[in-house]
């Protein structure tokens, strides 16, 4: 065997091998892009899958009548394109001319009309206006990639600019959000927001993406470093986002005037209550922190709605001044 030949007999294996790891990878990656991000082309949610959850059960009996109640109402189905192109959904809610506008985000995976049938009847109650989003990758909107509040702060500050153009700078807006929807909403404190936006209300958000990831992840026995080395590479290369570009925390210490109301059932077993108090410690003064003894992930109103209405009084008064 001559030098030429002995080398081709080691190269080709090794190319093999290499190969066969990348391929290996590749696959890997795929599978944490596609459990953790991806959400198939046919996204709509059903308003009543919660209830399969057997820990939400219980919410059922209250829910379900909110629920259809906010499906009987008529609504305008709006649009608007984000800034990487999607085609975003929406429903309006008029509820009086002129009044304030209050834009609702779901949660992960969710369902803005499951998620925010109580804060809809909240909404009507106070005569405010109501739009509904259907974040990206959910409900009717675009998109095949959930990133966790990324580039979804994003396209609720479109939906914020729709609103002020629409109605003009003398209506005012409320941002809501639920879960990842809370955590969006709050992110967007950083963000340059019409002057008539003037105070955000989360219910159960994370601090970070990255932390909710680790914590579920780590959960379910995974190893914590590489595991959250793969879901950070999978969300830059297919989901072409960087997890890490935003957060609560960083969001809360930005220059910013508009006053985050946060509420958190101390029972969440999904995002845990901490997560709520770690924003609220980022700025004390600009933030309030409700907990809402025993109640779990999203279920703050239901456990406890007369203490959560005032709560929302006082951020809509707020709000007013």
């Amino acid at each position: 065997m001559n030098g030429t030949e002995l080398f081709l007999w080691i190269l080709i294996p090794a190319l093999a091998v290499v190969a066969l790891v990348g391929v290996a990878f590749y696959f890997t990656l795929r599978y944490v892009y596609r459990r953790v991000f991806y959400s198939p082309p046919d996204h709509a949610e059903d308003p009543f899958d919660l209830f399969e959850d057997e820990k939400y059960a219980p919410a059922k009996e209250g829910m379900m009548p909110l629920i259809e109640e906010l499906l009987g109402y008529p609504y305008e189905e709006v649009s608007i394109k984000s800034h990487d192109g999607l085609t975003l959904y929406a429903r309006y809610y008029q509820v009086k001319e002129g009044a304030p506008v209050d834009i609702m985000c779901h949660g992960y995976r969710g369902s803005a009309i499951r998620d925010f049938c109580g804060g809809a009847r909240f909404a009507r109650m106070m005569a405010h206006n109501i739009l509904l989003i259907d974040q990206r990758a959910m409900g009717k909107s675009e998109g095949t990639t959930i990133t966790f509040g990324i580039l979804e702060r994003f396209d609720v500050l479109g939906w914020a600019n729709y609103i002020a153009e629409r109605f003009g700078k003398e209506t005012k807006i409320y941002l809501y959000g639920i879960s990842m929807g809370a955590s969006t909403v709050v992110m967007c404190r950083a963000l340059p927001l019409p002057e008539n936006v003037v105070g955000i209300f989360a219910d159960c958000p994370y601090d970070t993406p990255y932390h909710i990831i680790e914590k579920v992840a780590t959960g379910q026995g995974f190893p914590k470093k590489a595991t959250m080395r793969l879901i950070c590479l999978a969300a830059k290369w297919l989901g072409g986002f960087d997890l890490q570009a935003s957060d609560c925390i960083r969001a809360m210490q930005a220059e910013s005037n508009l006053p985050v109301y946060l509420v958190h059932g101390s029972g969440d077993t999904f995002v845990p209550s901490f997560m709520s108090e770690n924003i609220h410690a980022a700025n004390p003064e600009g933030s309030k922190l409700l907990l809402v003894e025993g109640a779990d992930h999203g279920m703050s109103f239901m456990t406890c709605p007369e203490k959560y209405r005032e709560y929302v009084g006082a951020f809509v008064r707020e709000g007013e001044k």
